[in-house]
């Protein structure tokens, strides 16, 4: 299998919010939508006014892709298409780099400090009542090694952040 098509499960595609699997028609005429099972699909959407079309995620051109057909000019597509290339790049780095779409499908770079994620798990500690050795938890660490950011140190160190952060607010 092509390296470009991994199927890695935590991989996140732009949009990708859709499942794969298509609801079975009951009954109303519509012909029946099968779960998909090329790995091409996770990359392009289906038109929801006409099932024959897909709409790249990344580049957003329009192909089709009748389910008669074959994937290839639709793999074609996205191992030639270049806003997947730096969609690909900018997310295999460990330098926490993200790739971003919004609403109208543009792609904007980012990148998240230390400074701002350290102050986001202390706000989230404080908003959701967390006990302070929570960024000690597995859990914890699990979240931030998927997300490849380092986990805050540790409970005390949190805690003089946390007071701080009050201090600072409250002046």
């Amino acid at each position: 299998m092509d390296e470009d098509f991994s199927s890695d499960d935590d991989v996140q595609t732009p949009g990708s919010g859709k499942k794969t699997t298509r609801d079975e028609a009951g009954g109303s005429g519509e012909r029946s939508r099968k779960r998909t099972r090329s790995d091409v699909c996770k990359h392009l959407s289906r038109l929801p006014n006409n099932y024959d079309r897909c709409k790249c995620r990344y580049c957003s051109k329009e192909m089709s892709c009748p389910t008669k057909s074959g994937t290839s000019n639709l793999r074609k597509h996205v191992t030639n298409c270049r806003s997947f290339m730096a969609w690909k790049a900018a997310n295999k780095s460990k330098n926490q780099s993200r790739l971003a779409t919004d609403e109208e499908g543009n792609m904007s770079f980012g990148k998240v400090s230390d400074r701002v994620f350290k102050d986001a798990t202390d706000e989230m500690i404080v908003l959701a009542e967390l006990p302070l050795n929570f960024v000690e938890s597995l859990a914890w660490k699990h979240l931030c090694n998927k997300v490849q950011l380092e986990p805050p140190v540790c409970r005390k160190t949190c805690t003089k952040e946390i007071a701080a952060m009050y201090m600072k607010r409250k002046a």
